[in-house]
């Protein structure tokens, strides 16, 4: 591919010219080439996110809203998503070589099936990469945690100083008053 577009991928084997499995065939790359200006991105999954836009044209399309159980979501099922940027109205055949790309994507992706030791691979990585997320996360609510913590004590001894103040105060008052008064006992 051009020096402009980037793969991202779990497995090299996917994208490696001349592999039997390739997801990037002679087809991609030519359209890429043709029309590479209205092209922004392609993306195959095995595990393809519902976005909320997606929910909402499901929704959209259902007689019955009642009817749409919310995907998990999570990983919840295969696909694969393209983004163009439209030409003008006049031009829209220059969109041509995308769109025959994306016809035969679909068959193409359909056909091809990773081999044993490579999907073995992928979930091994992605395994490896959700562990390192929950870790990340279980760290971040420990230090919200840890900092929840400081900032409660620094509030109770805050309140611990100001009572303690308040209480001076109070005792520093009676002392006053008991002065005013003279000292002076009064018997009856």
């Amino acid at each position: 591919l051009a020096g402009n577009y980037v793969v991202l991928t779990d497995s090299t084997e996917c994208v490696t010219k001349g592999s039997s499995n390739t997801m990037l065939p002679e087809f991609v790359r030519s359209a890429l080439t043709k029309s590479k200006q209205f092209f922004r991105s392609m993306h195959i999954s095995d595990q393809l996110m519902t976005t909320e836009l997606e929910l909402a044209y499901s929704v959209a399309q259902t007689r019955n809203p009642t009817d749409i159980k919310t995907p998990d979501l999570q990983f919840c099922r295969r696909g694969i998503q393209f983004r163009f940027k439209l030409p003008p109205m006049e031009d829209m055949d220059q969109l041509e070589p995308l769109m025959q790309m994306a016809l035969k994507m679909i068959d193409h992706v359909a056909a091809t099936k990773l081999n044993t030791t490579t999907r073995q691979k992928n979930i091994a990585k992605r395994l490896q990469v959700q562990e390192a997320e929950f870790v990340k996360q279980q760290q971040q609510s420990h230090e919200e945690q840890m900092r929840k913590k400081k900032k409660d004590k620094k509030l109770a001894e805050e309140r611990e100083r100001e009572a303690k103040a308040q209480k001076r105060e109070e005792e520093r008052r009676k002392r006053q008053e008991g002065r005013k008064g003279g000292g002076k006992v009064v018997f009856g």
